[in-house]
């Protein structure tokens, strides 16, 4: 679950402080005030993550996916090429998440129930999207790459309250090439360090966490006379509730029911719905 989001230059923010989420959070004000854009920019995160092109930094989408937010010049504050766009985000993974630090031979196991991520993305000479830099905050610990100015290289980088350090393989250059989207290493980065293959379970966090974010758009579809269902197991009821009738069917054909409370007997997936609707008086 997220718990925190900060993000600088993005659509008609020039800046926001860390913006703290509840498993039920609320965005409250007046047109144009901005709440749009928080959404987008989560939005923006998850396609990304579900691109098939890895070396793309940010998938600003098209008409098939969630936002469709055009370039970098449309999104960033003012218009002004020449800012970052950087973020950091916090999140509870479902799991704590351990990982082994092996430093001088010897392993040392952390387990943290909470991580972070942030990164800042610019504009090239070429007036291509490129990652400026990218760090995940793990139990005190920050562990990233950074480019090297004037260069499309990259730093391997550790920070935190040990003395851990990346061991570089034998013969291998010291830098990297850039990283994976925006929120991966390279590949390179277990043939070029003995110590560093922890470093996709960051990155299968990030994932994860994208994986389970679900966006209900303001719209419906209209519905339709009759539906007809091929077995389809939805993950999600669609950006405009069109896969909802899917969705019901498939959770009765697997038995899914819902507790309702204290003391209460669980009951079918749809007629708990059903109630809701009735409660709201969309059903009578």
């Amino acid at each position: 679950m997220i718990s925190e989001l900060s993000f600088h230059n993005f659509k008609s923010w020039r800046s926001t402080g860390p913006i703290r989420f509840a498993p039920i959070t609320g965005f409250f004000g007046s047109n144009s005030s901005g709440k749009t854009s928080l959404l987008q920019l989560l939005l923006l995160l998850k396609q990304t993550t579900e691109s098939p092109d890895r070396a793309i930094p940010l998938d600003f989408g098209n008409e098939q996916t969630p936002v469709s937010l055009g370039t970098f010049a449309d999104v960033i504050y003012r218009h002004d090429q020449s800012q970052p766009l950087s973020w950091r985000l916090a999140w509870m993974p479902r799991k704590p998440i351990e990982i082994d630090l092996i430093r001088d031979g010897e392993i040392e196991s952390m387990t943290d129930d909470r991580i972070a991520f942030s990164a800042s993305v610019g504009l090239s000479p070429r007036s291509q999207t490129r990652v400026n830099e990218m760090t995940y905050e793990f139990s005190e610990h920050r562990f990233g790459l950074s480019r090297i100015e004037n260069k499309n290289q990259y730093k391997l980088t550790a920070q935190g309250s040990s003395d851990f350090e990346f061991q570089r393989s034998r013969g291998r250059p010291p830098h990297l090439p850039g990283p994976l989207k925006s929120y991966g290493f390279p590949d390179l980065v277990k043939s070029y360090y003995l110590n560093a293959e922890f470093l996709s379970d960051f990155e299968l966090a990030f994932e994860q966490l994208f994986e389970h974010l679900y966006y209900l758009g303001p719209l419906r579809t209209d519905p339709q006379r009759q539906y007809t269902w091929g077995g389809a197991q939805p993950s999600d009821v669609g950006q405009r509730g069109e896969r909802s009738v899917d969705a019901l069917l498939a959770a009765r054909a697997r038995s899914q029911t819902v507790d309702p409370g204290y003391r209460k007997r669980k009951i079918p997936l749809e007629q708990y719905v059903a109630q809701q609707l009735a409660e709201m008086g969309l059903l009578a």
